[in-house]
């Protein structure tokens, strides 16, 4: 015996957005359309790449955090902002590491405090900001 659904069925199918049967959910149409959704998911998971940072990277993230504490202390705020800027342009988009940057410049800054430390000149201090930015820019490539 062969069940003939009721029109009412084929209407509220129809008002629903679903004018034939290759829309209709389990439908042909619509598992391809699933299939197109899964594919561009898979695509898009894949294509954002996992950012594993080397000891080396890690370390010059640290350096440049010390230094900034120390800029901050001693109120060398252009070679901060110059860090921050190297910063942004060179790192992967990451929490993890700008949270590493931000533990190490508090850290910096209190032991410079502590330890009652008089600041460098500042253009030997501008000079070791210059030489750690290249570095970091080596260690991600950014240059």
């Amino acid at each position: 015996m062969i069940y003939i659904k009721p029109v009412s069925y084929w209407l509220r199918l129809q008002y629903a957005g679903f004018s034939d049967y290759d829309k209709v959910p389990g439908g042909k149409r619509m598992k391809y359309r699933r299939c197109l959704i899964l594919l561009f998911l898979l695509f898009i998971s894949l294509a954002s790449p996992l950012h594993a940072i080397t000891d080396e990277q890690y370390r010059t993230v640290e350096n440049i955090g010390k230094l900034n504490g120390i800029a901050l202390q001693c109120g060398f705020y252009d070679q901060t902002r110059i860090m921050k800027k190297a910063l942004v342009n060179a790192l992967p988009k990451r929490r993890q590491l700008g949270q590493a940057f931000e533990t190490v410049t508090n850290e910096s800054f209190m032991a410079f405090m502590e330890a009652n430390s008089s600041c460098p000149d500042e253009a030997g201090f501008s000079k070791e900001v210059d030489d750690s930015i290249r570095l970091l820019n080596q260690a991600f490539g950014a240059e």
